[in-house]
């Protein structure tokens, strides 16, 4: 998710009208599934929902080749 907001930051910036509408839908998209599972009693924990990451989060790629490409797409 890190790393999807600093993309989204990045892209709207220079991104067609068409771009920056679709990062903002799967935004929302997110949200609205993070939501669901805050209210939902089968996904219910005593986690907190926040816009805030979390303190000590690695920025870094993840050792999984098949997708820590992903972090080279950031300027």
């Amino acid at each position: 998710m890190l790393l999807f907001t600093k993309l989204c930051a990045q892209l709207t910036v220079n991104g067609s009208p068409q771009l920056q509408r679709f990062l903002q839908d799967c935004g929302q998209s997110i949200r609205a599934v993070v939501a669901l599972h805050a209210e939902s009693s089968r996904y219910a924990s005593s986690v907190t929902v926040t816009d805030d990451p979390p303190d000590g989060l690695d920025p870094s790629p993840l050792n999984i080749p098949s997708i820590s490409w992903w972090w080279q797409q950031l300027n």
